[in-house]
């Protein structure tokens, strides 16, 4: 089994190579998970997908969960709306780049991601 992890703030000014967080894990043959970051070709096309997916006034995905298993059977998690579970702190001001990049209709910004931005804190 392979997944990747595509999480935002690739929205960032820097492109996706500059700001993005994930990670990529594999099992080897004995079951034993291996992590490592992705190749910069993978990242470069999940923020192509993200882009393409994006929809006037509802956004895109905030992150997403690719696992192809062994026997080629490839399952895609993505997430619009939910507060993702990165395993670290996404900044306010990386959340409102992220709308910068995909605006949202007032009404289709979920409270949560609205308080993170009105929270404030360290970019």
């Amino acid at each position: 089994m392979r997944s990747f992890a595509y999480v935002m703030p690739a929205s960032c000014p820097g492109g996706p190579r500059d700001t993005w967080r994930g990670s990529s894990t594999s099992a080897n043959r004995d079951g034993e998970e291996e992590r490592a970051a992705p190749p910069f070709v993978v990242v470069d096309l999940l923020d192509d997908l993200k882009a393409a997916l994006q929809q006037p006034g509802t956004g895109t995905w905030l992150s997403l969960v690719m696992t192809l298993s062994a026997s080629g059977t490839l399952d895609i998690d993505d997430n619009y709306d939910e507060k993702p579970d990165f395993g670290f702190e996404v900044s306010a001001h990386d959340y409102s780049l992220e709308l910068q990049r995909f605006p949202r209709a007032d009404e289709a910004v979920p409270a949560w991601w609205q308080e993170r931005i009105a929270q404030g804190g360290p970019s």
